[in-house]
């Protein structure tokens, strides 16, 4: 029994040593595998600074082709994608109508020219008749001095001018009311004929057509009172040259702003779903002077025109994300934000040892951040600096953590 025991103990023992020595090796070996922290080097390049924001493609121009003309469409002389001269024909519509209306017109104005001339005839007729009665009444009060007429026909007769006194002034209200009439018979021909002109309709500039609202068949009505000024039914657009109108946040207006005050060009670079592999160049054009408020967030319209030479592969109408430089620094030392530590306004780096490098940051694109004092170029240093904070976001030019 004691043998056993004694056999029992010595093979307890012997397997825990064999454990401790695996634990050893093990714990050895995973020291000499592990691999080694990375590091990279400071470099020279580029850093390009940008203001993101999303836009729609829209054409240098757009006019919307009215008639005031109604009418059933005869004739449909374009459709959406037609690129026309100015001139061209557009669209014809059957003119019954509008002559008619022309008809109706220069008999309403011949109609108030004749009661023009009856109002100024019989004006004529009062003006004799009032200076009749005047001068029987002159008459009158000069032979009362001799008794030959008594004060009441004198009476009479100062009457009869008072009442052709009134007869001219009414003779006078009928001529100015006629006048009046034959004005507004006048215009109605003259927009009647206008409307009747509309029936052919033609392009009011070169361009494409973008869209097109009427086919043969169709009924215009374009009543002289529409507000609208007539019906839409189509609208062209110069492609010539294309614009990208987006919304720019207010954190992004004064660096904007301050370069096209000092006259700088503000480059754009443009991403459209339709075409993903590459992008389009842009600069920026105008920024509105006020902003708009929608659910606390203020941003404002930023038109950014399309300089690329392929900009015809664009269609009005495509959304578009938007990237403006706001800064760009050449030829600077740089190095990937993960390797920045960053607390408060002071940035550091460390070395492969682990010693820590004080350093002053300059822009960043999001990658990388330039450094303006601490480093110089082939340095090296940790890639990934275990004791950074997770600030990715970059850096400003003064130093410290920045917006973006």
């Amino acid at each position: 029994m004691k043998k056993r025991k004694k056999w029992f103990v010595t093979g307890f023992v012997l397997v825990l040593l064999a454990g401790s020595a695996y634990g050893i090796y093990a714990f050895s070996k995973s020291k000499t595998t592990a691999e080694p922290p990375k590091t990279t080097t400071v470099k020279r390049g580029t850093i390009t600074e940008v203001a993101a924001l999303s836009g729609t493609v829209t054409a240098n121009k757009t006019v919307e082709v009215k008639s005031r003309a109604s009418g059933t469409v005869v004739e449909v002389a374009a459709g959406s994608g037609s690129k026309v001269k100015k001139g061209d024909l557009l669209v014809r519509l059957d003119p019954v109508d509008e002559k008619r209306a022309v008809a109706l017109a220069t008999v309403s104005l011949d109609s108030s020219k004749s009661r023009l001339a009856q109002s100024e005839a019989s004006q004529k007729l009062t003006n004799l008749q009032l200076a009749e009665a005047k001068a029987k009444a002159e008459a009158r009060r000069k032979a009362a001095g001799t008794g030959s007429v008594t004060e009441e026909e004198v009476r009479a007769a100062e009457n009869e001018v008072k009442l052709a006194e009134v007869n001219v002034e009414m003779r006078k209200a009928e001529v100015a009311a006629a006048t009046t009439a034959v004005t507004t018979a006048s215009l109605t021909l003259e927009d009647a004929n206008k409307r009747l002109d509309e029936t052919t309709i033609f392009a009011p500039i070169d361009g494409t057509v973008l869209s097109f609202s009427v086919q043969v068949g169709n009924i215009v009505s374009s009543p002289i009172s529409n507000v609208g000024g007539g019906v839409v039914l189509c609208v062209i657009g110069d492609l010539s040259v294309l614009h990208v109108l987006g919304s720019l946040d207010e954190a992004d207006v004064g660096r904007v702003k301050a370069k096209m005050e000092m006259k700088l060009k503000i480059d754009v670079m443009i991403k459209v779903d339709a075409f993903p592999e590459r992008s389009f160049e842009g600069r920026v054009a105008a920024i509105a002077p006020q902003g708009k408020n929608e659910s606390n967030v203020v941003t404002f319209d930023l038109d950014v025109v399309v300089t690329d030479k392929k900009f015809a592969m664009l269609m009005p109408g495509m959304s578009a994300d938007l990237q403006v430089v706001v800064n760009k620094v050449e030829d600077t030392l740089m190095v990937p934000v993960t390797s920045v530590k960053a607390e408060g306004r002071k940035q550091s780096v460390a070395t492969p040892t682990g010693e820590a490098v004080t350093i002053k940051c300059g822009p960043s694109d999001g990658t990388n951040v330039a450094v303006l004092e601490g480093l110089k170029e082939g340095d090296e240093i940790l890639l990934n600096n275990q004791r950074a904070s997770n600030n990715t976001r970059g850096f400003s030019m003064f130093g410290g953590g920045g917006r973006r």
